[in-house]
């Protein structure tokens, strides 16, 4: 097993308190939203968390790894999961309200996508927030939506 504590978590091991990757994943919604030092795990980056500064941090060989065939499967996995946690297909998901902790949660997703090869999907999953943000203008502030498309990598157009 690694010794990059994000390639052994996604390799089977566990993240700070013992949880493997697979347990997490299994968690309901309301588990996934009451928890709040798994995200850091699951979509690592690159900046220390202010809520959970023992969290490991990205680096080249973790990124290169996540974008690897060999743990390709488990990345679409969490992704997977936490898009459906999010409810993307709603007009007014769960977490559209003013000061939502979600929203950084997504802006971590978004950055962790990019970061291990899925800019693509980022930009697909930007429209979509930008969709909900135009319904939901009011609930949902602009630095929040800029936050998001620095993390895809700045404005993106769509047509």
């Amino acid at each position: 097993m690694s010794s990059n504590p994000i390639i052994a978590f996604y390799g089977g091991g566990v993240d700070g308190s013992g949880r493997t990757l697979t347990q997490i994943l299994g968690w309901n919604d309301e588990m996934m939203e009451k928890v709040h030092d798994w995200v850091q795990w699951v979509f690592p980056n690159r900046e220390v968390s202010r809520f959970n500064p023992e969290a490991p941090l990205m680096d080249d060989e973790a990124a290169e790894a996540l974008s690897s065939p060999e743990l390709r499967g488990r990345v679409l996995s969490a992704v997977s999961r936490f898009e459906r946690f999010l409810h993307l297909n709603e007009e007014r998901p769960h977490w559209v309200t003013r000061g939502n902790h979600n929203c950084l949660r997504i802006t971590r997703l978004l950055k962790f996508m990019v970061e291990v090869g899925m800019r693509p999907d980022a930009e697909v999953m930007l429209k979509r927030l930008e969709e909900i943000y135009e319904a939901n203008s009011h609930l949902v502030s602009t630095t929040t939506v800029r936050l998001w498309r620095e993390a895809v990598g700045g404005e993106v157009t769509h047509g």
